[in-house]
């Protein structure tokens, strides 16, 4: 509206010079007309100031009249620049709180050395807690079924798998395997050295090339509960090995992990990073040790409590 106002106040400018110079040039043509006519072009200068000063407008959408003054215009904007120069009112609280933070923040920096270890020892501490509680909240025991096909027959892949002792060539997380006498027992079983350190593992059903078992032996030493130093986790694995049709180069792998977690902090945080990742990592390295092309792999799980073949 302001722009509008310019504008008009600066046609109206422009029309009371015009004819201001109109009446000149007919003042100088007509010398013995000067003196009656000498009145007009200070009547048109007014005309003009007054409509430079004040002009109309008129809103078609409400019915109403809005008058806007050069004046007006100019007032508002002074006193906006005025409500920008008004400084920010420090009342006595607010410096108060100030000063208390200045006081804090130059005793912190002075403390650095022993605070901040205690802050990230608090810190700690909160994640541990809230882990645990997370954890406390599922179950220990997780079941997990998936499968995948592959170019092999079932008489190869069951020596892939039942060969445990070559496990570190293939198995990416099986750092060694070595067939031991379980501890105590006279049983056989096989030893594995994993990032979680040593796993006692006996077979507990073999049907060949079909199904075969393998369940985790917790040691007496540390059958007892995990925050006495027993051991965090126990279960058992099943393969299973189907045939694809008529076609004896091509079988299923199915695989199920029964699992038990009992550190509920170590159990959320598996939750997090998923109680089927071994399994994945599992079927993976074995489809890789097959031979398999990596673009053709397809890993599944369970739809609607079925598997997909």
């Amino acid at each position: 509206m302001r722009l509008l106002a310019a504008v008009a106040a600066a046609c109206a400018c422009t029309l009371a010079g015009a004819v201001t110079a109109a009446s000149a040039e007919g003042a100088a043509a007509t010398p013995a007309a000067a003196t009656p006519a000498a009145a007009t072009p200070a009547s048109a200068a007014a005309t003009a100031a007054a409509a430079a000063k004040f002009v109309d407008f008129v809103d078609f959408d409400n019915d109403d009249y809005l008058q806007t003054s050069r004046s007006d215009v100019e007032e508002d904007e002074e006193q906006e620049e005025d409500a920008q120069d008004v400084p920010y009112e420090i009342t006595a609280e607010s410096s108060e709180y100030h000063e208390l933070f200045i006081k804090a923040a130059g005793w912190a920096s002075e403390n650095f050395w022993w605070t901040m270890p205690l802050l990230m020892g608090l810190l700690c501490i909160n994640l541990i807690i809230t882990a645990h509680l997370l954890g406390a909240a599922q179950p220990e025991r997780h079941v997990v079924v998936r499968a995948v096909k592959v170019s092999k027959s079932t008489a190869a892949v069951w020596k892939l798998i039942t060969d445990q002792e070559k496990y570190p060539e293939w198995r990416s997380s099986v750092k060694s395997a070595t067939n031991v006498e379980l501890p105590g027992t006279k049983e056989k079983g096989v030893v594995e050295t994993t990032s979680w350190g040593k796993t006692y593992l006996r077979v507990t059903e073999n049907e060949r090339p079909k199904l075969w078992v393998r369940e985790i032996v917790v040691p007496a030493e540390l059958n007892k509960a995990w925050y006495l130093g027993g051991q965090w986790f126990s279960g058992s694995i099943t393969f299973e090995i189907e045939q694809l049709g008529d076609d004896k180069e091509r079988c299923a792998i199915f695989v199920t992990k029964q699992g038990y977690v009992r550190p509920p902090a170590i159990r959320f945080l598996w939750s997090l990073w998923g109680f089927d990742s071994d399994v994945l990592s599992l079927l993976w390295d074995a489809c890789m040790a097959l031979g398999e092309d990596k673009s053709k792999i397809n890993i599944v799980g369970p739809v609607d409590g079925k598997l997909p073949f």
